[in-house]
């Protein structure tokens, strides 16, 4: 199988920590705005929504890129 990223193993585990990271930060600041009924602007919900779901399709594309390495 050929590789999707030119990055060593321990590059792509070190981009799915801080990718993992920084969704973990988002998704919590998210929730205690939430829970705490802080008024949001009407896009930050489906700007995270569509942030998130990017962080997840490149931390899913590294994790399959990172597999196939160690292979």
């Amino acid at each position: 199988m050929t590789n999707i990223f030119p990055f060593s193993h321990d590059t792509l585990m070190n981009l799915n920590i801080i990718l993992s990271g920084v969704h973990l930060i988002l998704s919590v600041i998210i929730l205690i705005l939430i829970f705490k009924e802080i008024q949001l602007h009407y896009w930050v919900l489906p700007s995270f929504l569509v942030f998130s779901s990017i962080i997840c399709i490149l931390i899913l594309l590294y994790s399959f890129d990172c597999k196939n390495k160690k292979m």
